[in-house]
């Protein structure tokens, strides 16, 4: 997989409007980063679950940017599945399949790709534009690890609550049946974000687009 340059986005605390078939819900993503590690989490839901289901990412850096330890996935009715990134052995296990792949540089999670690619725009705007592209191998719960490759379809001003946004639109395109189609729309006023998601599985889709700010708690915001 190539290696890219990347800039990585300053702390963020979003909440976004989710669409999953005919549910519609909010989710809550955010992102921290310090000491050479980070942590993101998505976490919500829909109609009359708003914690279905939550996702975790936690790690740190290397040469080839964003660097998961472990990966976790909860979902309402299920448990949770991880995914764990032993760097000390150079393997990716998981807590469900017993299959073991080579941990390559670059490799991300389920959560963690949105995040690398948004790193790798930032760092390189040209990768997101027309003649560009973005390619990385990105690993699932279930045990698969596949190539994404994004690539440019248009620079696109979509409507947000926030008001009108320009906007770099890229696709990865499923490589066989029932795999996953990703439609990313990415904000350069915001760290090279997504601010719209869309992933499709055959006939099943989910939709993710920016709503706005999660306002800090007291005791976080600055004081006089």
């Amino acid at each position: 997989m190539p290696v890219y340059a990347t800039r990585l986005p300053r702390a963020f605390a979003y909440v976004y409007t989710l669409r999953s078939g005919a549910s519609t819900g909010d989710v809550e993503w955010r992102w921290q980063q310090g000491e050479g590690r980070y942590e993101t989490r998505l976490e919500g839901g829909s109609g009359d679950a708003p914690r279905r289901f939550a996702l975790k990412s936690i790690g740190g850096f290397d040469a080839a940017g964003i660097a998961p330890l472990r990966h976790t996935d909860r979902r309402r009715g299920r448990g949770t599945l991880a995914v764990n990134f032993q760097r000390d052995i150079g393997a990716i296990t998981f807590s469900g399949p017993q299959i073991e792949h080579r941990l390559a540089p670059g490799v991300q999670d389920r959560l963690s790709w949105m995040l690398q690619l948004a790193a790798i725009a930032a760092a390189d705007p040209a990768r997101v534009e027309a003649g560009g592209g973005v390619t990385m191998r990105v690993v699932g719960i279930r045990g698969e690890a596949d190539v994404w490759t994004f690539e440019p379809v248009a620079t696109e001003t979509i409507e947000l609550p926030g008001g009108a946004t320009p906007t770099h639109h890229l696709l990865r395109s499923p490589a066989r049946p029932y795999d996953t189609r990703a439609e990313v729309w990415l904000d350069p006023a915001r760290d090279y974000l997504p601010v719209r998601v869309r992933l499709s599985h055959g006939a099943e889709s989910t939709a993710l687009e920016w709503k706005g700010v999660i306002p800090a708690a007291p005791s976080d915001r600055a004081r006089p």
